[in-house]
């Protein structure tokens, strides 16, 4: 069995194989031809005759992906990749996926979905030169942020709701002894953010570009509330603090217009709730705020044990 969460920013695979623990993630990006320049680490793909870079290109974000090839190179290059230093290049699995909560209560979506992947057959693809067959036994799909619906670490009696910031979104949904009440999806995720934060601090400064990892250092400092070095001067990054501080105060302000939140526990999943946690946990004196322990791989593990333990087969 094997859980997959291909999200909009990074896909992530989990499994246990023979006791062995296994996880995987790449960017959820994919393009035409095999890009041996980029600057990026990318996956060498060949699907169908055809070359494909995975792990840079473009993000798979549209309602249709599920149906796309590039969805379909993405996934199973994630499953490959999750058994590759197994010598396991014949693969029959079970595997779950999931959705956030607004496309998985939209029933007939799917149902369609479930379909189409359950159509695949058998798939031969060559991932970095090595050839893998690959086929799904059986797939369904879980709700996004579902933890809590399997009883794994919590019992059943509680009020959570459940918070993932990703990439592109943040999802939540109410969970209330043990059942979806509802849920809520919002285009504000993690790299929306750094784009946004990015985008004022270029401009203010006047700079053309920063490389990835300057970028990722550039926030960092944001979040220290620091300084930044740049043509060996350090700047005061105070006014975009303060700009990240509001990103994550209207997280609680959407939490607040969404639900009746007194009673209920918040509980933060995804890699930007993960980023972001030291600025979330400062609100812990005013709501019941925990972390997962699953952090980043939450939905893939979760998926994961919805696959083993109560999918069907």
């Amino acid at each position: 069995s094997v859980g997959v969460d291909l999200g909009n920013s990074h896909t992530k695979v989990y499994t246990n194989y023979e006791g062995k623990e296994i996880e995987y993630i790449v960017p959820s990006a994919v393009k035409n031809g095999y890009d041996s320049f980029s600057t990026v680490d990318c996956e060498k793909v060949i699907y169908d005759n055809t070359e494909y870079s995975v792990g840079i290109g473009d993000s798979l974000i549209n309602k249709r992906k599920y149906f796309s090839d590039y969805y379909k190179i993405i996934f199973l290059t994630s499953i490959a990749n999750t058994f590759k230093e197994l010598n396991e290049n014949s693969l029959k699995i079970d595997v779950a996926i999931s959705m956030p909560v607004n496309l998985f209560k939209d029933k007939e979506f799917r149902e369609n979905v479930k379909k189409h992947i359950n159509s695949w057959g058998l798939q031969k693809i060559v991932v970095n030169d090595k050839e893998y067959l690959i086929e799904i036994s059986n797939l369904d799909v879980w709700v996004e942020g579902g933890i809590h619906l399997l009883n794994m670490d919590r019992e059943n009696n509680t009020k959570d709701i459940v918070y993932d910031i990703g990439g592109f979104t943040q999802d939540s949904i109410y969970v209330r002894y043990g059942k979806i009440i509802k849920g809520n999806t919002e285009k504000k995720g993690i790299i929306k953010l750094k784009e946004e934060l990015y985008d004022l601090f270029r401009k203010d400064h006047k700079i053309t570009d920063l490389d990835n990892d300057s970028k990722q250092e550039l926030f960092n400092k944001i979040k220290e509330n620091s300084t930044f070095k740049l043509n060996d001067i350090e700047i005061s990054l105070e006014k975009y603090n303060k700009y990240l501080d509001g990103y994550v105060s209207n997280i609680f302000d959407s939490i607040e217009k969404m639900y009746e939140i007194d009673d209920k526990n918040i509980i933060f999943i995804g890699g930007g709730s993960v980023e972001l946690e030291d600025l979330i946990k400062s609100y812990g004196d005013e709501y019941k705020i925990k972390f997962n322990k699953l952090g980043n791989f939450a939905n893939a593990i979760t998926n994961y044990f919805y696959a083993k333990n109560i999918m069907v087969v």
